[in-house]
């Protein structure tokens, strides 16, 4: 029933191009230039991690390049990680807690920004890896543990800190789950905090097991990019130039876009008549993102009462475990504080935090507070589905027919005045054109901008276009007319 509820929901709001503009286009075309044997450093060079470029490639390579591929690609990760997180919820919390982890999730999630993502694409394989991870607590059998540290591995190919701190979390979850007293006397704690027999604890063998297989993916991955002669610029790209400007670029207030991304969708079916009930939807709407922008400080005073509640005689339990996922998982995307990172980052402090079930006793104030909270989801929900789709007309391109509510005169011209495959620079930044109009960038860069990119790389692209007689640069920012309207340090 969810499963299905999960696609009505989110497929038509998959099929839809939504601006800004901005990484879908880095991910589709480098995604097509990696299909057609291209090598990321070498042949183009993005601060993004390798890892969604050869996963959405893989995709591509198997099934052809268009937009549709594109579109069931953003759906099957949607789909998968919102069961995902459904299935881990179910381990910690009453059913009615996961169903409303589920809701959350599912309107919180990819709905906010419905493009591809490497943030979306970590989210799933990060969030695979904490569920083996829960396998192996369960059971202790090295298979899980492999799996677990493969895949944070893997998910630090699509962002480095994001696997990296989720592999630290890991790693302290089995270091004190190992050492943590047992309780064999019968106990009043609840069953989600008692401790499994000591032959199910994670032996320190996992351990080793989970850090040698993440490892091993490293190792992998650098030699197939030094072999390709590639090694150098992607360190560079994905190492150095993310610690160097990248941040101050990126600096904005916390929980930065708050009110508008609440309360801009409009809920059309309601007209001019209805204006106080939308006012009311709007209203709600921001509750949600309320909870997404309080969710540390929550997080904080759950875990603290959980420690001193059960002082004397708390143990190890799944909960304790997503807790420490989960700040791994909200640490990783608090480089930029903005409404869209914060959402991102915390679905397992979410769970979490649904996870506890005495802190608010099993009375009418829960079945309000949750009862709220789902209303407020399906509010913001409504809102914003009927935004995305109300207002979307089909277009064609190269790459089919894609539906947006945007009339790009950019576009048209670029798909009809331009031949496919000719070299077209896009300044500063709209690399969704390269992928629907199918034109070439002339250089590594799909993106320049003063303060971002260094002089050295600003004297390549110039010689690059020289060299290659660039016909046409357009003037196009995918983030607006004024890139300061979204990094307002730049």
């Amino acid at each position: 029933m969810l499963l299905a509820l999960t696609v009505a929901f989110l497929f038509p709001i998959t099929q839809i191009l939504c601006p800004p503009f901005g990484d879908e286009g880095t991910l589709l075309y480098g995604a097509q230039r990696v299909s057609e044997g291209a090598v990321p450093g070498r042949d183009f060079v993005e601060m993004i991690g390798p890892g969604s470029f050869y996963w959405l490639g893989l995709f591509f390579k198997l099934f052809g390049a268009g937009w549709q591929v594109s579109r069931l690609y953003l759906l099957f990760t949607g789909v998968a990680t919102t069961g995902l997180l459904y299935a881990i919820a179910r381990q910690v919390c009453h059913e009615s807690e996961a169903v409303l982890l589920w809701l959350f999730v599912l309107v919180m999630g990819i709905p906010l920004w419905p493009v591809v993502s490497h943030h979306w694409d970590s989210n799933l394989f990060a969030i695979l890896a904490f569920w083996c991870y829960l396998k192996l607590e369960k059971t202790d059998h090295p298979g899980w543990a492999a799996a677990a540290g493969s895949l944070a591995g893997i998910t630090t190919c699509f962002m480095q800190q994001k696997g990296f701190l989720l592999l630290l979390a890991f790693a302290a979850s089995a270091v004190v789950r190992r050492l943590w007293p047992r309780v064999d006397s019968p106990s009043p704690i609840p069953p989600e905090m008692r401790s499994p027999p000591a032959s199910k604890r994670v032996g320190w063998s996992a351990l080793w097991l989970l850090a040698g297989s993440y490892a091993a993916v490293g190792i992998v991955v650098v030699g197939a990019f030094w072999q390709a002669g590639a090694l150098r610029d992607l360190l560079y790209a994905n190492l150095v130039w993310p610690l160097s400007g990248y941040n101050d670029i990126n600096l904005v207030t916390y929980a930065e876009g708050l009110k508008p991304t609440a309360m801009g969708p409009s809920l059309q079916i309601f007209g001019p008549k209805w204006a106080a009930a939308e006012l009311v939807c709007k209203g709600l709407s921001v509750i949600p993102f309320m909870v997404i922008a309080i969710l540390p400080l929550l997080s904080v005073m759950r875990l603290a009462e959980a420690l001193f509640a059960h002082s004397k005689r708390l143990v190890w339990s799944p909960w304790l475990a997503v807790m420490l996922a989960g700040a791994g998982l909200w640490l990783s995307e608090i480089h930029r504080k903005d409404m869209f990172h914060l959402a991102v980052g915390s679905p397992l402090l979410l769970v979490a935090l649904l996870g506890n079930k005495r802190s608010i006793s099993q009375n009418g104030m829960r079945t309000a507070l949750t009862g709220a909270l789902a209303v407020a989801l399906v509010a913001f929900g409504s809102l914003n589905f009927t935004a995305y789709v109300g207002g979307a007309h089909p277009v064609e391109t190269r790459r089919g027919t894609v539906m947006t509510g945007v009339d790009d005169a950019a576009l048209r011209f670029l798909s009809t005045a331009i031949k496919e495959r000719e070299f077209v620079f896009i300044y500063p930044y709209c690399p969704i054109y390269y992928y629907l109009a199918d034109i070439r960038n002339p250089t590594r860069y799909s993106v320049l901008l003063y303060g971002y990119n260094t002089p050295a790389q600003f004297d390549e692209v110039i010689r690059n276009l020289e060299e290659k007689r660039v016909r046409y640069v357009l003037d196009a920012a995918g983030y607006g007319d004024d890139p300061r309207r979204w990094f307002p340090a730049y």
